[in-house]
């Protein structure tokens, strides 16, 4: 049965209410981008988006080889700069199309994309957990800016194939 919100209890811990945000994006993020307040301040999706790219640093750097300090820095720098990104593209994107919206808020609904994160370290699953992340951007273009699909999904296809793009230019190797 979905919520119309998160419900948080003043006994809540702020890691519960971390774990309580997790499950509502990843499970039913119409509801948590319908309910989330988006525009008033960036420092609650800056917050989400900084610990959740800690978490998944961690993880992720214990089972590669290599060093594991360096790998932490360079995915942690990853982790935070592709959302950082995305958001730009996705702004840049909203304001060709007439859709204008602050770039706080197109960077709020981007940076609590990055729940995917929590999961993606986890190998052979990048694909699936990147694909959700798009889905997620998708939703909340849709649910938090009431953006009708064919912008959000013009919105979303940019991101994809501009950050692609990006990619080939980096490592031509990877397409």
């Amino acid at each position: 049965m979905a919520t119309t919100g998160i419900i948080y209890h003043n006994s809540d811990s702020m890691f519960r209410r971390y774990v309580k945000q997790i499950g509502h994006i990843m499970l039913f993020p119409g509801n948590f981008y319908q309910s989330v307040p988006l525009k008033k301040s960036i420092s609650a999706p800056l917050g989400f988006l900084c610990l959740t790219c800690v978490i998944y640093s961690i993880m992720a750097s214990f089972i590669a080889p290599g060093s594991i300090i360096g790998l932490f820095i360079i995915r942690l720098a990853n982790a935070i700069l592709i959302p950082v990104i995305t958001s730009l593209i996705l702004f840049l994107s909203l304001l060709v199309l007439g859709k204008k919206q602050t770039f706080t808020t197109v960077f709020s609904i981007t940076a609590y994309t990055t729940a995917t994160l929590l999961f993606s370290w986890i190998p052979g699953i990048i694909l699936l957990t990147t694909c959700w992340q798009f889905v997620l951007i998708y939703t909340g273009l849709r649910n938090a800016l009431k953006i009708k699909r064919i912008f959000a999904f013009i919105s979303v296809f940019t991101v994809i194939t501009t950050l692609l793009g990006l990619a080939s230019l980096l490592n031509p190797e990877i397409l």
